[in-house]
């Protein structure tokens, strides 16, 4: 009898070097995703490398999940990638919000950070909103800046009439609202807080609306990617929550866990 115990210790032991086992000889697998020309989530360096919240985010996935994420050497519009994944030329894509419509032909992962709308004002003109409707109020005085060919701009073009797009960055944007040529600007929170947090004009712009109608992004999957990897990168995820890393990332481009 006194052996019993040790046998099932030494069983337990062994299904656990053999699960272990198992993890270490999954196939490392290739998955093609694209970036997008869209800060923080990817920047390109002076070397030609790239960086940002979605590599740091992709490069850990890739040392816990044992995936390789392979992608071009240059930048791919937004709308370009979209129907990449649609029509399964490549297999995943980084930072899209889940919708209804993506939801009947993609396969999500689990949220990665939220983002939501920030609404940037002029600190020397005391305003404040407190939803887009607010915004919405302003629409007839003075232009609302936004960014070209961002989905907030898609997103918020039929509910603001009077959106100026022309500026294709936040920078740019800025330096209109500092000259008078726009009343504010909206924008993803993610983005105008990493640009205030690197630009000289900081001291001169401040927060108008904070944390307006915020949602998750995710990784995005083609619908013929494997639901078991899938699973694979979603478990990936976790414990890279559960030990401080994924965090630790989050913190460095101001983005908000989820």
């Amino acid at each position: 009898m006194p052996a019993f115990p040790s046998c099932l210790r030494l069983i337990a032991l062994t299904s656990l070097l053999l699960a272990a086992g198992g993890m270490a000889r999954a196939e490392r697998v290739q998955l093609r995703t694209e970036y997008h020309d869209t800060q923080p989530k990817f920047i390109q360096n002076e070397d030609g490398g790239f960086s940002g919240l979605c590599v740091e985010l992709m490069r850990s996935i890739e040392r816990q999940a044992r995936i390789d994420f392979t992608h071009p050497a240059h930048f791919v519009p937004q709308k370009r990638i979209q129907a990449d994944l649609a029509q399964g030329r490549i297999d995943v894509s980084c930072g899209l919000k889940k919708t209804a419509g993506r939801s009947t032909s993609l396969f999500f992962s689990e949220p990665l950070y939220t983002v939501a709308y920030m609404i940037l004002g002029r600190r020397d003109e005391p305003l404040r909103f407190n939803s887009i409707a607010d915004l919405a109020a302003l629409d007839q005085e003075a232009p609302i800046l936004s960014v070209q060919g961002s989905g907030s701009t898609q997103e918020l073009r039929p509910r603001l009439q009077s959106l100026d797009d022309s500026a294709r960055d936040v920078e740019t944007n800025l330096r209109k609202l500092l000259a008078g040529r726009g009343r504010v600007l909206v924008h993803y929170d993610l983005a105008l807080r990493y640009e205030i947090a690197q630009s000289a004009l900081s001291e001169q712009v401040m927060p108008v609306g904070q944390n307006i109608e915020p949602y998750a992004h995710h990784l995005v999957f083609a619908r013929h990617v494997d639901p078991a990897l899938i699973a694979r990168i979603d478990a990936a995820i976790r414990t890279l929550k559960v030990n401080g890393e994924w965090q630790a990332i989050l913190a460095r481009y101001h983005a908000t866990p989820p």
